[in-house]
């Protein structure tokens, strides 16, 4: 993107494409006690125990799915996730990857402060804010080249173990003796 005017334009075509494919379903959403209520299935599980990766990760993960809670909102971060909050927004809270990928040298989070799954609830501005923090990351951290992915949507789809809204940029380590490349699921 050459400026932030062209990842609002980038944004608002991530929302039309999106709001094209979503299948309407009732789901009514309270981040100050993490309930979410589906028509389906009375409540709706914050995280997917499939999709995450084996060893403490997978033991964290299948805690919290018994607790009933969203490791993402601001209530429970904390709780289950223990590196500090390097930086907080109106709209996004950056941190270090408890669990990075195997083979990443750096790895952060950038958490969406509201309990949000789909990017259409995204207003411009969080757009604007996640940018920001990405410039910030990259310049603090002297970042040379990376990855940037955002998980959005069904964990059935996306790949990720925690329903909610997050980002994050993923640095791999090409200087690294044994270099081998950073592999994830996604979808």
């Amino acid at each position: 993107m050459k400026n932030e005017a062209d990842l609002i334009s980038w944004g608002r075509f991530l929302l039309l494409r999106e709001k094209r494919n979503i299948i309407t379903r009732a789901c009514w959403e309270t981040c100050s006690n993490t309930k979410i209520l589906n028509m389906r299935k009375g409540t709706k599980k914050q995280v997917n125990i499939q999709n995450a990766r084996k060893g403490q990760y997978y033991r964290v993960i299948e805690q919290i799915e018994k607790d009933g809670v969203c490791p993402f909102c601001p209530k429970h971060l904390l709780t289950y996730h223990k590196k500090p909050i390097l930086r907080r927004g109106k709209h996004w809270l950056v941190t270090e990857n408890m669990y990075p990928y195997k083979n990443a040298r750096m790895h952060f989070l950038l958490i969406h402060r509201k309990h949000i799954i789909s990017i259409t609830q995204k207003s411009e501005s969080a757009w604007v804010e996640l940018l920001r923090h990405y410039k910030w990351l990259i310049k603090k951290h002297n970042v040379k080249g990376g990855s940037v992915m955002l998980r959005f949507g069904s964990t059935a789809h996306t790949g990720a173990s925690v329903e909610h809204l997050h980002a994050q940029l993923i640095i791999g380590d090409r200087e690294a003796k044994n270099y081998k490349p950073i592999v994830t699921q996604v979808g």
